[in-house]
Protein backbone atom coordinates (compact mmCIF):
# COMPACT_ATOMS: atom_id res chain seq x y z
CA UNK A 1 0.00 0.00 0.00
CA UNK A 2 2.67 2.34 0.73
CA UNK A 3 5.30 1.19 -1.93
CA UNK A 4 7.34 -0.19 1.02
CA UNK A 5 8.93 -3.36 -1.27
CA UNK A 6 12.65 -4.21 -0.18
CA UNK A 7 14.56 -4.00 -2.85
CA UNK A 8 17.26 -2.43 -1.53
CA UNK A 9 20.69 -3.84 -1.62
CA UNK A 10 21.67 -5.86 1.89
CA UNK A 11 24.92 -6.43 3.36
CA UNK A 12 26.21 -9.79 4.16
CA UNK A 13 28.70 -9.01 7.72
CA UNK A 14 30.07 -11.58 10.29
CA UNK A 15 30.02 -10.57 13.74
CA UNK A 16 31.30 -11.07 17.50
CA UNK A 17 28.42 -11.68 19.70
CA UNK A 18 29.32 -13.25 23.39
CA UNK A 19 32.39 -15.37 21.88
CA UNK A 20 30.56 -16.79 18.85
CA UNK A 21 30.90 -15.44 15.01
CA UNK A 22 27.33 -14.48 13.66
CA UNK A 23 26.90 -14.53 9.84
CA UNK A 24 24.48 -11.93 9.15
CA UNK A 25 22.29 -10.13 6.51
CA UNK A 26 21.80 -6.24 7.12
CA UNK A 27 19.16 -4.66 5.28
CA UNK A 28 17.99 -0.81 5.77
CA UNK A 29 14.67 -1.57 4.65
CA UNK A 30 12.74 1.03 2.81
CA UNK A 31 9.78 0.87 5.19
CA UNK A 32 12.52 3.11 7.86
CA UNK A 33 13.59 0.00 9.90
CA UNK A 34 17.39 -1.72 9.61
CA UNK A 35 16.65 -5.47 9.59
CA UNK A 36 19.02 -8.65 10.37
CA UNK A 37 18.71 -11.87 9.59
CA UNK A 38 20.77 -15.12 10.41
CA UNK A 39 22.14 -15.82 6.77
CA UNK A 40 23.06 -19.48 7.79
CA UNK A 41 19.80 -20.12 8.45
CA UNK A 42 17.22 -16.90 7.26
CA UNK A 43 16.05 -16.57 10.80
CA UNK A 44 15.03 -12.82 12.00
CA UNK A 45 17.47 -11.50 14.22
CA UNK A 46 15.98 -8.33 15.10
CA UNK A 47 14.91 -4.91 13.40
CA UNK A 48 15.32 -1.35 14.22
CA UNK A 49 14.07 1.92 12.94
CA UNK A 50 16.66 3.95 11.57
CA UNK A 51 15.09 7.33 10.44
CA UNK A 52 13.25 9.66 12.82
CA UNK A 53 9.95 10.36 10.90
CA UNK A 54 8.03 6.93 11.23
CA UNK A 55 4.36 6.26 12.01
CA UNK A 56 3.38 3.62 10.03
CA UNK A 57 4.45 0.54 12.08
CA UNK A 58 5.28 1.18 15.98
CA UNK A 59 7.74 -2.25 16.01
CA UNK A 60 8.07 -5.34 13.87
CA UNK A 61 7.31 -8.46 16.22
CA UNK A 62 9.56 -10.91 17.39
CA UNK A 63 8.81 -13.02 13.88
CA UNK A 64 9.74 -9.60 11.84
CA UNK A 65 6.02 -8.62 11.10
CA UNK A 66 5.61 -4.58 11.63
CA UNK A 67 2.12 -3.95 13.99
CA UNK A 68 1.03 -1.20 11.87
CA UNK A 69 0.33 1.83 14.69
CA UNK A 70 -2.51 3.89 11.93
CA UNK A 71 -4.97 1.57 9.50
CA UNK A 72 -3.07 0.36 6.75
CA UNK A 73 -5.64 1.04 3.82
CA UNK A 74 -6.19 4.62 3.40
CA UNK A 75 -9.91 6.09 3.61
CA UNK A 76 -8.80 9.76 3.62
CA UNK A 77 -5.99 12.02 3.20
CA UNK A 78 -3.04 10.48 5.68
CA UNK A 79 0.34 11.42 6.29
CA UNK A 80 2.66 8.59 6.64
CA UNK A 81 6.33 8.30 7.14
CA UNK A 82 8.79 7.82 5.66
CA UNK A 83 8.03 8.33 2.57
CA UNK A 84 7.70 5.73 -0.44
CA UNK A 85 10.55 7.14 -2.12
CA UNK A 86 12.64 8.22 1.49
CA UNK A 87 14.55 5.45 2.09
CA UNK A 88 17.76 4.09 0.45
CA UNK A 89 16.37 2.95 -2.59
CA UNK A 90 19.56 3.14 -5.26
CA UNK A 91 21.57 4.25 -2.17
CA UNK A 92 23.86 1.44 -1.68
CA UNK A 93 24.84 0.59 2.14
CA UNK A 94 28.31 -0.10 3.50
CA UNK A 95 29.72 -2.00 6.50
CA UNK A 96 33.32 -1.34 8.09
CA UNK A 97 33.93 -4.67 10.07
CA UNK A 98 36.40 -3.19 11.77
CA UNK A 99 34.12 -0.78 13.29
CA UNK A 100 31.18 -2.82 13.58
CA UNK A 101 29.07 -0.22 11.70
CA UNK A 102 26.71 -0.40 8.82
CA UNK A 103 26.48 3.16 6.98
CA UNK A 104 23.60 4.01 4.68
CA UNK A 105 21.60 7.34 3.56
CA UNK A 106 18.18 8.16 4.43
CA UNK A 107 16.24 10.61 3.46
CA UNK A 108 14.01 12.34 6.37
CA UNK A 109 10.03 12.62 4.66
CA UNK A 110 6.39 11.90 4.55
CA UNK A 111 4.00 11.61 2.03
CA UNK A 112 0.45 12.19 2.10
CA UNK A 113 -1.52 9.35 1.48
CA UNK A 114 -5.21 9.31 -0.34
CA UNK A 115 -8.08 6.64 -1.04
CA UNK A 116 -8.58 7.29 -5.11
CA UNK A 117 -10.76 3.92 -5.94
CA UNK A 118 -11.10 3.83 -9.84
CA UNK A 119 -12.78 1.32 -11.87
CA UNK A 120 -10.24 -1.04 -13.31
CA UNK A 121 -9.78 -0.87 -16.68
CA UNK A 122 -8.14 -4.08 -18.49
CA UNK A 123 -4.70 -2.74 -20.01
CA UNK A 124 -4.91 0.69 -18.53
CA UNK A 125 -2.48 1.45 -15.37
CA UNK A 126 -4.50 1.50 -12.21
CA UNK A 127 -3.96 3.13 -9.24
CA UNK A 128 -6.52 2.83 -6.31
CA UNK A 129 -4.79 5.08 -4.26
CA UNK A 130 -2.39 8.32 -4.23
CA UNK A 131 0.20 10.09 -2.83
CA UNK A 132 2.08 13.42 -2.74
CA UNK A 133 4.37 15.47 -0.60
CA UNK A 134 2.22 17.41 2.16
CA UNK A 135 2.74 21.08 1.31
CA UNK A 136 4.71 21.85 4.46
CA UNK A 137 7.15 18.96 4.20
CA UNK A 138 10.82 19.72 4.06
CA UNK A 139 12.86 16.73 3.29
CA UNK A 140 16.41 15.94 4.97
CA UNK A 141 18.81 13.59 3.58
CA UNK A 142 21.19 12.04 6.70
CA UNK A 143 24.43 9.78 6.50
CA UNK A 144 23.72 7.32 9.48
CA UNK A 145 26.13 4.60 11.03
CA UNK A 146 24.35 2.01 12.59
CA UNK A 147 25.78 -0.47 15.02
CA UNK A 148 24.94 -3.78 13.86
CA UNK A 149 25.56 -5.83 17.15
CA UNK A 150 23.95 -3.23 19.60
CA UNK A 151 20.72 -2.22 16.92
CA UNK A 152 21.01 1.46 17.44
CA UNK A 153 22.38 4.52 16.04
CA UNK A 154 25.45 5.74 16.79
CA UNK A 155 26.09 9.26 14.86
CA UNK A 156 24.35 11.04 11.90
CA UNK A 157 25.44 13.31 9.80
CA UNK A 158 22.79 15.96 7.84
CA UNK A 159 23.03 17.09 4.63
CA UNK A 160 22.29 20.56 3.27
CA UNK A 161 20.06 21.56 0.15
CA UNK A 162 16.88 19.76 -1.18
CA UNK A 163 17.63 15.74 -0.63
CA UNK A 164 18.07 15.52 -4.46
CA UNK A 165 21.63 13.45 -4.20
CA UNK A 166 20.79 9.95 -5.11
CA UNK A 167 24.77 8.62 -4.07
CA UNK A 168 25.46 5.72 -1.99
CA UNK A 169 28.26 4.80 0.74
CA UNK A 170 31.64 3.56 0.87
CA UNK A 171 33.70 2.35 3.82
CA UNK A 172 37.25 1.75 4.22
CA UNK A 173 39.54 0.27 6.24
CA UNK A 174 41.35 3.34 6.95
CA UNK A 175 37.67 4.42 8.65
CA UNK A 176 36.69 6.83 6.17
CA UNK A 177 32.90 6.68 4.66
CA UNK A 178 32.57 8.57 1.43
CA UNK A 179 29.16 9.40 0.27
CA UNK A 180 27.67 11.62 -2.30
CA UNK A 181 26.36 15.11 -0.42
CA UNK A 182 23.54 16.71 -1.35
CA UNK A 183 25.20 19.68 -1.99
CA UNK A 184 26.02 17.62 -5.54
CA UNK A 185 29.69 17.66 -4.12
CA UNK A 186 32.00 14.32 -2.59
CA UNK A 187 32.47 14.38 0.87
CA UNK A 188 33.48 12.25 3.67
CA UNK A 189 32.97 11.78 7.26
Amino acid sequence: MYDYDANETPVLVDVEENGTSRHLLVQANRNGFLYVLDRSNGKFVRASPFVQKLNWATVIDPSGGPLLSVEYRPRKARTSAPASTALPIGFSPSYNPDTGLFYVMALESCNLYFSNPKPFTPGKTYYGTGTKLPPDEHAQKTLLAFSVSEGKRVWSYPQVGHADSWGGTMATAGELVFFGDDAGSGGSG
